[in-house]
């Protein structure tokens, strides 16, 4: 176990600071180890590590205003196993509090789960983040306000959207318009009710009630996977990121593929959380009723008490750029079903 331990950086004030992130860089890839929350807390115990093995951490810090910043505070570890000493007899010594401290610590969540039916989960770390609230004319997105986002509790995500292969099994029969696409692509054409449906047959099948849609912000969260930028790869999004309309990039951006239909999940790179195509391939259905945001900074919102859309996000196959921002957000009948509308589950832990 290794305990990290940093102070902001002078240039920042420490009041517009809501918390850290700490990640472990391994040649360009960034795996998030989890976070803290507040800027009182300046420390983070990393488990699971190997002795002898050189590691190489950064933090990031989390600002209100400009959201999360580029890595910095990097620090290379290399755990080695703490030995013990024999006493005056040749006995080892017993551990002592201060030992056991040094000890790994016990995993409180696995970072990925597998549920009976196969399917994968990543585990989403409890985090802040800011939404914000724009308006979306023409070709041009900008950004009105933005209110701050606390997420408490960790959660898991499944790594992609629900198959047709897995609704057939859940539900009896496949109901998406692309079924030549194949058992490993996303099943669509289902309403926000029938995904009510399935979710309660998935709790029966084990013997659980941990499924659910994601909340609206669970599924922002877990979209910008830390970024501060309008996708999770950055300021522009390509069409080996994600399965959109790549005859219309974001502003600034480059074109690229337009393949007219969805594709098999997975397919794509994931974000640097594992989550595949939270961008494009078909829009993915949220627990909220669609209202309008707090303008205030809250806590694990569920959105507005009624309303008669429901909340959906990503973009599909057929959508601009910029409707597959992790900031956009959108509404239909709970009723209705299109060919480029699916979902994913969230599993408590």
């Amino acid at each position: 176990m290794a305990k990290l331990a940093w102070s902001p950086p002078a240039e920042i004030a420490i009041n517009s600071i809501t918390g850290f992130n700490v990640y472990n860089v391994t040649g360009g890839t960034q795996i998030l180890m989890g976070g803290t929350i507040g800027n009182k807390i300046c420390s983070k115990a990393i488990s699971g590590l190997t002795n002898g093995k050189s590691y190489e951490f950064a933090i990031t810090g989390i600002d209100k205003e400009k959201g999360e910043s580029g890595l910095s505070y990097k620090v290379r570890v290399t755990p080695q196993k703490a030995e013990k000493t024999p006493d005056s007899k040749g006995a080892p010594v017993k551990t002592n509090e201060a030992e056991k401290s040094m000890a790994p610590m016990k995993m409180l969540a696995k970072k990925e789960f597998i549920n009976k039916l196969g399917m994968e989960f990543v585990f989403i770390p409890s985090g802040t983040f800011t939404i914000e609230i724009v308006s979306d004319k023409a070709n041009t997105v900008n950004t009105v306000t933005s209110h701050q986002v606390t997420l408490t509790r960790g959660f898991y995500m499944q790594k992609t959207e629900v198959t047709q292969e897995l609704w057939k099994r859940v539900m009896g029969k496949n109901p998406s318009f692309f079924k030549e696409c194949g058992d490993d692509c996303p099943v669509e054409q289902i309403s926000w009710n029938e995904v009510q449906q399935f979710i309660k047959r998935l709790n029966q099948m084990e013997s659980t009630d941990k499924y659910s849609l994601p909340t609206e912000a669970e599924w922002e969260y877990a979209c910008r996977a830390g970024k501060g930028t309008p996708f999770a790869f950055g300021d522009c999004l390509t069409t080996s990121d994600a399965n959109y309309n790549g005859d219309f990039p974001f502003t600034s951006c480059e074109k690229g593929l337009y393949r007219g239909s969805p594709i098999r999940t997975g397919l794509l790179s994931p974000n640097v959380w594992g989550l595949h195509d939270m961008h494009g391939n078909v829009w993915e259905w949220c627990q909220d009723w669609l209202g309008d945001y707090s303008s205030d900074a809250v806590s694990d919102p569920l959105g507005t008490p009624s309303g008669s859309l429901r909340v959906i996000r990503g973009g599909g196959w057929n959508s601009y750029a910029k409707a597959c921002r992790s900031d956009n957000r959108s509404g239909i009948d709970p009723a209705k079903k299109f060919a480029n509308l699916g979902f994913r589950v969230v599993r408590q832990p």
